[in-house]
């Protein structure tokens, strides 16, 4: 009786332990007034192109390191938060080229066509952008200075420059790897969605995200909670800017994010997209078939001594998972 009475007690600590385990989370971020967060983003694409039977091949990397400086935090967890692009890295090839590499804190000063990219894009270093974004993640309200307004208008794609600093381009930006959280606490296998809509230099770009939280899980001794994420994206009918027609024939986009619920934010996420295309220009159809990865990366860090650090070397692995 004794030994039975103990396998009972044991069995209810063991369902309470699991109960426990698989209990609703509620995952929002936390901002404290005077922290510094880096953010590190990559994207790695690797298109092949169907010419008449050859497969043209090219690439194009880019990397930036974000800094966010935390101003203000409200009673209700509003962040006023100064962000800025501190370091701008690109990489391109492409057949019959010579190889494109631009990194904004290179001191040796790009010729060519690095030199035409940099021209284009080195305005964006440096501009101070404030936005308040609240605790599920979602951005109320981007502004530029007098004096990033002024900067940006500098460019020479100005028009192209100002639409990343709006409040639709910072979405774009942040959600793209990222996501606005539940509005709810969530339980393994629930599931919430949200979309997208941004410009591209192929044309218009819709986007359906479906996000299924996997639960607690650890990594490097440190709990962090998981959300699998799967993508859909689709052009508008209309050509774009080149004139060209761009249809999705077929996809798969799938990732993980990885949320640290005590800490109050992303650690890492990544996403991979596969897509097979159809670009229409005048009669003749193109096939390619493109390959992009996205990751993202949060860390607090001290002071001015890691700003600037290398996007890649700053990247941590994390598993995708399933």
């Amino acid at each position: 009786m004794k030994n039975i009475r103990t396998l009972i007690l044991g069995m209810a600590t063991l369902a309470i332990f699991v109960s426990t385990a698989n209990a609703q989370k509620l995952l929002r971020w936390k901002f404290v007034p005077g922290e510094n967060i880096q953010v590190n983003f990559q994207q790695d694409m690797r298109m092949s192109t169907d010419m008449m039977g050859n497969q043209i091949k090219t690439t194009a990397d880019m990397g930036m390191t974000l800094g966010w400086q935390v101003k203000t935090v409200t009673p209700q967890g509003v962040a006023e938060i100064a962000q800025s692009i501190e370091r701008l890295q690109m990489n391109m090839s492409n057949p019959g080229s010579a190889p494109i590499a631009y990194d904004s804190a290179s001191t040796t000063k790009p010729t060519g066509v690095a030199a035409q990219l940099a021209a284009g894009i080195e305005s964006l270093v440096g501009v101070e952008v404030l936005q308040q974004l609240n605790p599920r993640g979602e951005i109320l309200a981007v502004t530029l200075s007098p004096e990033a307004q002024a900067q940006v208008a500098k460019a020479p794609a100005a028009a192209q420059v100002q639409q990343v600093f709006s409040k639709e381009g910072m979405k774009a930006l942040l959600h793209q790897a990222a996501t606005v959280l539940p509005e709810k606490p969530v339980s393994p296998g629930d599931s919430w969605t949200s979309q997208m809509d941004t410009k591209s230099p192929v044309g218009s770009l819709h986007m359906d995200m479906k996000y299924t939280y996997r639960g607690t899980e650890v990594y490097n001794g440190r709990e962090l909670e998981v959300v699998d994420v799967s993508v859909n994206v689709g052009f508008g009918a209309e050509p774009n800017q080149l004139g060209l027609k761009v249809k999705v024939a077929e996809q798969e986009g799938k990732g993980a994010l990885f949320f640290d619920a005590t800490a109050g934010r992303f650690v890492s996420t990544q996403l991979n997209q596969n897509m097979s295309l159809e670009t229409t220009v005048g009669k003749t159809v193109h096939r390619q078939q493109l390959e992009t990865v996205v990751k993202m990366q949060f860390a607090n860090r001290s002071g001015p001594s890691a700003m600037g650090a290398p996007v890649r070397q700053a990247s941590v692995a994390v598993p995708v998972g399933n």
